[in-house]
């Protein structure tokens, strides 16, 4: 993940360190702290009764930490934009580009139309088609690209 403020990201599985990327100090102690609050998180949820919690945020004086899908993000705290770290963990960037592509791709072809004559437009040839089917496909890749995730700053 990259953008302003974000130091380096640390992969999580049970505690352990999996791999590391970027400016990362100490990422075993990161592990532990991380394993240590998703633990208490997770029995904080239960008493109040939510199933599970699926991330959390710590907030430092110099470093932040943001976990999520089992990536640890160390972050500058006065420097990151704690919304692009967390539509990062949200969204599906491929899906959302891909999606907003194709919408594009047939609303194109749908305004292509404006410019020919109407019985044209309208007769069933493939042009019709495959503009509203590739909205339909653009479209639900939009939709698809939000995963069922969410989060509240």
């Amino acid at each position: 993940m990259k953008g302003k403020g974000i130091l380096g990201e640390v992969q999580v599985e049970n505690g352990s360190v999996k791999g590391t990327q970027g400016d990362v100090r100490n990422p075993e102690e990161i592990a532990k702290i991380v394993q240590g609050n998703i633990e208490k998180g997770m029995q904080e949820a239960r008493d109040l009764g939510f199933s599970a919690i699926h991330g959390f945020a710590m907030i430092g004086s110099e470093r932040s930490i943001a976990f999520m899908k089992g990536k640890a993000v160390v972050a500058s705290t006065k420097e990151v934009s704690w919304q692009d770290v967390f539509l990062g963990y949200v969204y599906s960037k491929g899906l959302l580009v891909l999606g907003i592509l194709v919408t594009i791709l047939a609303l194109g072809i749908m305004v292509t139309g404006v410019f020919t004559g109407i019985f044209t437009w309208f007769s069933l040839n493939a042009r019709l088609y495959f503009s509203i089917a590739a909205l339909v496909v653009g479209i639900s890749l939009l939709v698809a690209s939000k995963s069922e995730l969410s989060y509240r700053l």
